[in-house]
């Protein structure tokens, strides 16, 4: 295993960092999609699923890996979703949600069925600007 990632695009170093820190903070979508799936937030949706966090600039997302959101009751959470999509792969599930107009890929070990209704919920230190 590495203790030290380096990406390089088009022979330009784009990040340097801990495997954590990379996939974590990636500088890039180019960077977040080298470790793994992510969604982008926009910011409408950044600001109703975390209000206390600083607005974007113009052209920014925020980058979450599927596992970093949690799916709750829907009167937890300011923002609901429907379920649109779910793939069994075995130890989990990919769903896709659908909530104010964007859809979502999240991680989860619960079994859930299309048009399920829930509550998004996450952290605000794991949806990093990119």
């Amino acid at each position: 295993w590495a203790h030290r990632v380096i990406v390089m695009r088009e022979g330009r170093l784009i990040q340097d960092g801990t495997p954590e820190t990379v996939y974590e903070k990636p500088v890039d979508t180019y960077t977040a999609a080298l470790l793994g799936d992510f969604n982008l937030i926009g910011p409408g949706l950044a600001t109703q699923l975390l209000p206390d966090l600083e607005a974007l600039p113009e052209g920014k997302h925020r980058m979450l890996r599927p596992e970093r959101i949690s799916l709750t009751v829907p009167d937890d959470s300011p923002v609901k979703g429907t379920i649109t999509e779910v793939h069994y792969c075995g130890s989990h599930y990919f769903v896709w949600v659908e909530a104010e107009g964007q859809l979502l890929k999240v991680s989860t070990t619960q079994k859930l069925t299309k048009g399920d209704r829930f509550g998004l919920s996450l952290s605000p230190v794991h949806a990093w600007p990119v």
